[in-house]
């Protein structure tokens, strides 16, 4: 892991470039962790409405955040897709 962190530290030179693969990878994270919000009240017996709420409550607070950091993709968000796709 030490040898991977130092290769990306090394790759990336810039701390702007290691902040947009940050910034995407932690807003990727958020729009998942949304995703699989509805799974459960809909597997607890819930109807679906009352899943959809909580998921839609944090779709409204998730997109604002990732609409300016896709743009970032380019500059070394990339690579944090790159890794989360591997």
């Amino acid at each position: 892991m030490m040898i991977g962190c130092l290769a990306l530290a090394l790759t990336f030179k810039e701390s702007s470039r290691l902040a947009a693969a940050y910034g995407i990878a932690v807003t990727g994270t958020m729009a998942i962790t949304t995703r699989f919000i509805i799974n459960v009240p809909v597997i607890t017996g819930l109807a679906r409405l009352e899943a959809l709420l909580p998921c839609v409550s944090s779709c409204s607070s998730i997109f604002p955040i990732s609409a300016p950091i896709c743009f970032k993709f380019i500059d070394g968000g990339w690579i944090a897709v790159g890794v989360a796709s591997f």
